[in-house]
């Protein structure tokens, strides 16, 4: 195990640029057209002194930031053990660093779902409330797909899976 992290990292660092890019585009941008809460000014001003690292904060975030390294380390071991019993055979390296990185983008698929609302469960509003959600999940999943099977290989994956 140890050894698979000796040869190559489960994400290279262009993949870290596109999540960047593409996560901020197609999820990030679209909460903006989020219809408000029920009776969000009618709740009082947060204080100018609290923290803004809470323990909501650290429930949230700090939880999904966990689920979804957990995640995807567990299945770049999984994609990738195979290889060390190939003599470190690239094709199958390859297609664990995108399977890792397919994790990634998916988890943030899901956590935008429940970043809807500060304190509401996902299944409490309506999937369709906010038509550019649904959008930049098409256009971030679409994106994901063409990067993974097209026969060019951007040099985001060399492989696929």
């Amino acid at each position: 195990m140890h050894t698979l992290f000796l040869v190559t990292l489960p994400l290279e660092p262009v993949q870290i640029l596109w999540i960047n890019l593409f996560d901020s585009l197609f999820l990030a941008l679209p909460l903006i057209k989020e219809p408000k809460e029920p009776g969000l000014l009618n709740n009082p001003p947060r204080d100018p002194d609290e923290q803004i690292v809470n323990l909501l904060f650290l429930r949230k975030v700090g939880l999904v930031s966990l689920a979804m390294t957990a995640g995807a380390l567990s299945i770049f071991l999984i994609f990738g053990m195979p290889a060390l019993n190939n003599s470190m055979n690239e094709l199958l390296i390859n297609q664990a660093q995108t399977a890792a990185f397919a994790t990634v983008i998916l988890v943030h698929v899901f956590y935008l779902v429940t970043a809807r609302s500060i304190h509401d469960s996902a299944f409490n509003f309506s999937p369709f409330s906010n038509k550019w959600i649904l959008l930049g999940i098409t256009a971030i999943l679409a994106s994901l797909l063409m990067i993974i099977y097209n026969p060019l290989h951007f040099s985001l994956v060399s492989g696929g899976l």
